[in-house]
């Protein structure tokens, strides 16, 4: 049942707070509150190393994520709290096509409320950025780029296909538990798919990314910028989340092979999520 914000990365920086919260959410519960509790200077760590921001940009910058995040605090976690509880009694079935279904739209739905809060701070500070700032963040993304891209960008479908096989598995049996050799086969079939859809989709990212990068190159004002923002962003369909290439694809096809010990693994992660989520909330 786990579902990772599936987005187009053109604007690394601004949606790294939602890469963060699902590295947060993959790690320990003493690492999970650490963390948390140090996000403003790990994004906006991140942020000047994609911009080389001036003092007066790091103070803004420092100001908008206080009160993100304040905001997320307070009004997320306990929504994260009710979402994860939801999961773990839905378990308690089995692990049917409406639930992997259901998760992708809830996920949606805490990211359409996430951009709502971060884009309108974005936009004004993306309308601040000098000359020599979008050229720095034009370098700091075509990096970017290479070193997530790197196989795909060198035609090496195999080599991407057997990566994502390996790392997949992996990250499953962190879940679950040992995969038995159907579940194996499952993934390292589902990875030939996905891989020949990464590579079009890498296509369509790096294209995005290039038109937002042409739209900073306008000075827009604040107001525009928003507006590009959103343009930008991917609509979330819920068919081509459950499509054969995609992870909720892989899900359904894994969802009938499960074991009741695998389940019950399942559950107990999805619970510590929980406890976790509760705990930084207060």
């Amino acid at each position: 049942m786990q579902a990772g914000i599936e987005e187009e990365k053109f604007m690394n920086p601004i949606v790294f707070f939602m890469l963060f919260l699902s590295v947060l959410f993959n790690s320990g519960c003493a690492l999970r509150e650490i963390v948390y509790r140090n996000a403003d200077y790990l994004l906006k760590r991140r942020i000047n190393a994609a911009f080389d921001l001036n003092s007066e940009q790091k103070k803004s910058v420092e100001s908008q994520l206080a009160t993100l995040l304040q905001w997320h605090q307070k009004d997320q976690l306990a929504q994260y709290s009710v979402f994860l509880g939801a999961c773990a009694a839905r378990l308690d079935d089995g692990l049917q096509k409406e639930d992997i279904e259901w998760v992708f739209l809830e996920v949606s739905r805490f990211r359409l409320n996430l951009l709502k809060e971060v884009y309108p701070p974005a936009a004004i500070f993306l309308a601040s950025l000098e000359s020599r700032q979008i050229e720095e963040f034009t370098t700091y993304q075509l990096k970017s780029n290479q070193d997530r891209f790197e196989l795909l960008l060198e035609g090496n479908i195999n080599g991407f296909q057997k990566k994502t096989s390996e790392k997949t598995k992996d990250q499953l049996e962190e879940w679950v538990g040992a995969l038995g050799s159907e579940q194996k086969n499952v993934v390292e079939n589902w990875s030939v798919t996905h891989s020949e859809d990464a590579a079009l989709k890498m296509k369509e990212t790096i294209k995005k990314q290039s038109e937002f990068r042409g739209i900073l190159a306008q000075s827009l004002p604040a107001e525009d910028l928003e507006k590009a923002l959103w343009t930008l962003t991917p609509v979330f369909d819920p068919s081509q989340a459950m499509d054969s290439s995609a992870k909720g694809g892989l899900y359904l096809a894994l969802s009938g092979t499960l074991t009741v010990k695998q389940l019950s693994k399942l559950k107990q992660r999805i619970l510590d999520w929980k406890k976790s989520a509760d705990v930084l909330a207060r």
